[in-house]
Order: structure tokens, then C-alpha cells, then sequence
């Protein structure tokens, strides 16, 4: 991974040229084929959008804001918990009965037995699902195979969302330095590995 990502970080500015090419060219085909002047288009609507809506920009902000601390608070909160939790699990066993307390023992034991087996489980389909997507992305001849493949496994991890995002940002780099084929071969791969 360290030196994928090293090679990757050495052509970057190539593939944001690559990218910026390819980006070039699919704006003159939408021109050709359309009579849509892409960049014109964009910075019309950008522009109307600014100009139209304020309150537009000032609800997503407050949104943003407001996501950005829910995220915060839920670290905070899982970090003190888990530093706490042996005072936690005194104080639970205070507060029940004497003669409950093995059976409280015995159900946290069960849960500590279940979210072992959870994170094993998690980390064995996320090693399945980066392995599969290497080298599958290494038959189709993706040049970062490897990364995008361990990228892929890591985002899967994230329910729903986790598995799109991984698709975007290996997309957004192989668009620059793949064909059309390969591209589609890309999301029927990542597509697949998902349903599955």
C-alpha cells in the first residue's frame, strides 16, 4: 500500500493533467453531440444558484454544522465510554441485586464473546472484499490495483454509503488513466463484490 501510495502521490499532478484532458475531451463530445456548451452551462447555473438562493447556502451551512458536531459528540461519547466502562460495569453491578450479579457477569461476558466475533467477522470480509476487488482490478489492468482495491475493502466497512464512496473516488482517478471498458468493468466489479 505504502508504495502504491507513493507512486500515486509522485503522478498526481499527471493524472490531475490526464484527468483534466479527459475532462476536455467529454465536454467537446457533449458539444458536439448536443450543442450543450458544458462550461458555460456550469458557471451559469453556479452563478444563478449564488445569486438566487442565500438561504440556500446558509441552511446547508447550519446542516453541515450541525452534522459536524452530532459527529464529534458521538466520538466523544464512544471514547469516555469505553475509558469508563470498567466504572460503568461497577456501578451496574451495584445497582442490581446480589444474587443477579453472576447472571450480569454472564450476559457481559456473552456480549464482550459476540462483539469479538463481530469485529472478526468484519475484518475477515473486509480482507475477502479487498482481495476479490485487487485482483479483479489487476485482470482488468487498473494501474492502482492494490490501493484502490484496499480502499475499496476499508469503505465497505461503512454501511451503504461506504461502498459508493470507494466507487466515486476510484472512478474519479481511473477515468484519467483507463478506457471505457475498463471503467465499466470497474463498477460491474465493485457493483458485484457489493451484492454479494
Amino acid at each position: 500500500v505504502s508504495t502504491q501510495l507513493h507512486d500515486f502521490g509522485n503522478n498526481l499532478p499527471q493524472l490531475k493533467q490526464q484527468l483534466t484532458v479527459s475532462a476536455n475531451a467529454k465536454q467537446t463530445w457533449v458539444a458536439g453531440q448536443f450543442g450543450i456548451d458544458v462550461k458555460d452551462y456550469l458557471q451559469n447555473t453556479t452563478t444563478n444558484l449564488m445569486h438566487s438562493s442565500p438561504d440556500f447556502l446558509g441552511s446547508t451551512i447550519l446542516s453541515l454544522s450541525s452534522t459536524a458536531l452530532f459527529i464529534v459528540l458521538v466520538i466523544f461519547y464512544t471514547f469516555f465510554l469505553l475509558f469508563y466502562r470498567r466504572l460503568l460495569f461497577r456501578f451496574l453491578l451495584f445497582i442490581v441485586k446480589p444474587n443477579d450479579e453472576v447472571l450480569v457477569r454472564d450476559i457481559a461476558a456473552q456480549i464482550q464473546k459476540m462483539v469479538h466475533r463481530y469485529l472478526i467477522g468484519l475484518l475477515l470480509e473486509m480482507l475477502i472484499v479487498s482481495s476479490t476487488c485487487c485482483i479483479a482490478f489487476w485482470l482488468i489492468g487498473i494501474k492502482y490495483f492494490f490501493l484502490f482495491g484496499m480502499l475499496i475493502g476499508l469503505f465497505n466497512v461503512i454501511p451503504y454509503a461506504g461502498i459508493f464512496s470507494a466507487l466515486f473516488v476510484t472512478l474519479l482517478f481511473s477515468v484519467a488513466t483507463a478506457s471505457a471498458t475498463q471503467i465499466l468493468l470497474v463498477i460491474a466489479t465493485v457493483v458485484a463484490m457489493h451484492l454479494i
